[in-house]
């Protein structure tokens, strides 16, 4: 078993990629300032899901 077979895993990830995809529809000026910020935030959530796991 691995870190992706964990379900809060597989949400984060999941909210990670639909928050790439709302960004993708931000004005351009929004994208670069407030959707880089989101982009982050979301990807760390998985991120930091599968660090823990392997410690």
């Amino acid at each position: 078993m691995n870190f992706k077979n964990l379900i809060a895993w597989q949400k984060a990830y999941d909210l990670s990629l639909k928050t790439s995809r709302a960004i993708r529809q931000f004005p351009r000026k929004e994208r670069f300032r407030l959707g880089i910020q989101q982009s982050r935030a979301a990807i760390s959530v998985p991120a930091n899901i599968a660090e823990g796991y392997e410690r």
